[in-house]
């Protein structure tokens, strides 16, 4: 007997994980953005020294994909004011709109990212890799411009 035949029903739960998702990177954003160890420490050492963590607003977030989980992701970028861009298979014409994104990139410029840094020279300050965009990985950059 087949399942098709059978008296089985098949379904699929797509999406159903992508709010439990979506917190789970918000909380791993927080925790390097905020610096999370190092309070942790000053609490265990009961000592308070004055320090001010960085924020997210401003802040590129690149997601790869554009669907459930990446769009619930995409709306909590857009909650603490990241400039929010994807990554997807294909482009489709206004779908960086229609999905509330910045920008959205083919999957072929991702592939061209990551092997960009594989083939960059040995250098002791990862600050000077640049991006396929000429911008410097790891400083800020608050131009509006791609």
């Amino acid at each position: 007997m087949r399942l098709h035949d059978s008296n089985v029903v098949v379904t699929t739960a797509g999406g159903v994980h992508a709010g439990p998702l979506t917190e789970f990177v918000v909380m791993a954003m927080l925790i390097h953005v905020k610096n999370y160890p190092h309070s942790r420490e000053q609490q265990a050492a009961h000592h308070w020294k004055r320090y001010c963590g960085d924020e997210l607003a401003a802040k590129t977030l690149a997601i790869v994909g554009a669907g459930r989980v990446g769009r619930q992701l995409a709306a909590a970028g857009r909650f603490f004011g990241m400039r929010v861009v994807a990554v997807v298979a294909k482009i489709r014409p206004d779908q960086a709109k229609s999905l509330g994104l910045d920008a959205v990139y083919s999957r072929p410029l991702l592939q061209r990212i990551a092997m960009q840094g594989i083939q960059r020279p040995c250098d002791d300050d990862p600050r000077t890799t640049e991006s396929p965009w000429g911008r410097n990985l790891g400083k800020e950059d608050n131009s509006d411009d791609d």
